[in-house]
């Protein structure tokens, strides 16, 4: 089982500084960081296909 994810951030958040650490850590990590739902879809989808997650 993988732990990976992907964050989506998008610019019209309500208070996009308290998900400033959230997005930090996760760029330092490795874990995709998107603005848009389509990206995040996108994301995750590529995700679960190169790690073989159902």
């Amino acid at each position: 089982m993988s732990s990976a994810g992907v964050v989506c951030q998008t610019p019209d958040c309500p208070n996009p500084e308290r998900n400033r650490y959230l997005i930090y850590v996760a760029r330092r990590h490795g874990v995709p960081v998107c603005t848009t739902l389509a990206d995040t879809t996108a994301a995750a989808l590529a995700l679960a296909t190169a790690t073989g997650t159902r």
